[in-house]
């Protein structure tokens, strides 16, 4: 089971104690971006508009600190059963 935080900060704060970390971009059209971001137990979500100044610079601050602490980034999700067929 994933727990997921609301605020960013408590994330990076619990998130600097495991030693893997895992993230995801899903775009929903041209300007909206969902971001998930896991790393132990826990996990943060959250909405970006791209073409809000303020979102798309937040949505940029949660981009450069999952790449410059090695998460690995995850293209896509399938159900563990179906992964060989």
């Amino acid at each position: 089971m994933t727990h997921i935080l609301e605020s960013w900060e408590d994330f990076v704060e619990y998130a600097g104690f495991c030693r893997y970390g895992a993230y995801q971009v899903l775009r929903y059209g041209e300007n909206k971006v969902e971001v998930r971001v896991l790393a132990g137990k826990f996990g943060y979500v959250m909405e970006y508009e791209l073409n809000d100044p303020e979102s798309r610079k937040t949505y940029e601050h949660v981009i450069r600190y999952v790449q410059e602490h090695g998460f690995m980034k995850v293209a896509s999700t399938v159900p563990e059963e179906q992964f060989f067929k």
